[in-house]
């Protein structure tokens, strides 16, 4: 998905159904978790978004550090007829992980829609537009993010394990940057909110994968 620097200029791309409203961040996801988390998921492996949903949920409320992530591939990957195999793995991860990305883009387009309304109302000079600061941010980490996967896939390349370390990659990161996306963009309102909300520990790869 690529964002407008223009208000309102949300510009989509790819097979990722566009947001629904999305004002209760801290709830269930709203409606949006079972009409909006387009079918590019669901085309590739019977992930259960609902698994997903409580992920994110925990983690918001600061019940699980991210443990959970990963929980909706697993059970699709021996969910019939899937069987565990390599291909059933990295099939599953990637769904999993293109639900986590669904739902940061559903997050980005609320929080640069808010922004939009306090930016305008702003009187100090010099003020900066918070949707292009938004539009930097994803765009650099979005790079970020394909590069090291990348890399990850081409040190794999010469097993089989290489699908599987790719997913896995994109799973992680994309799960961990909603939250690193809501810590970003947390408006502080005193030393009680200085933490901001709750984040999530990224999984090491040699436990995932069992090769030490």
């Amino acid at each position: 998905m690529k964002w407008s620097q223009e208000p309102g200029g949300e510009q989509k791309t790819g097979n990722v159904a566009g947001p629904a409203p999305f004002a209760c961040l801290g709830s269930a996801l709203c409606a949006g978790l079972g009409t909006t988390f387009g079918a590019a998921a669901e085309t590739q492996a019977p992930v259960d978004r609902s698994i997903v949903q409580s992920c994110y949920e925990h983690v918001l409320a600061g019940q699980d550090n991210g443990s959970c992530v990963g929980d909706a591939a697993e059970a699709c990957e021996v969910t019939p007829p899937h069987s565990a195999s390599t291909l059933d793995i990295a099939q599953c991860r990637t769904a999993e992980a293109e639900i986590w990305e669904s739902l940061l883009n559903i997050i980005v387009e609320q929080k640069m829609r808010e922004y939009d309304v306090s930016d305008s109302a702003a009187t100090l000079p010099g003020w900066l537009p918070t949707r292009n600061a938004i539009v930097a941010e994803q765009d650099a980490w979005k790079a970020y993010r394909d590069a090291r996967c990348n890399l990850i896939y081409v040190v794999n390349q010469g097993g089989s394990v290489k699908s599987i370390a790719k997913a896995e990659c994109l799973l992680q990161m994309n799960a961990a940057h909603v939250f690193e996306f809501l810590d970003a963009t947390w408006q502080f309102g005193g030393t009680e909110d200085m933490k901001g909300p709750p984040g999530l520990q990224i999984r090491s790869f040699p436990s995932q994968f069992g090769c030490e």
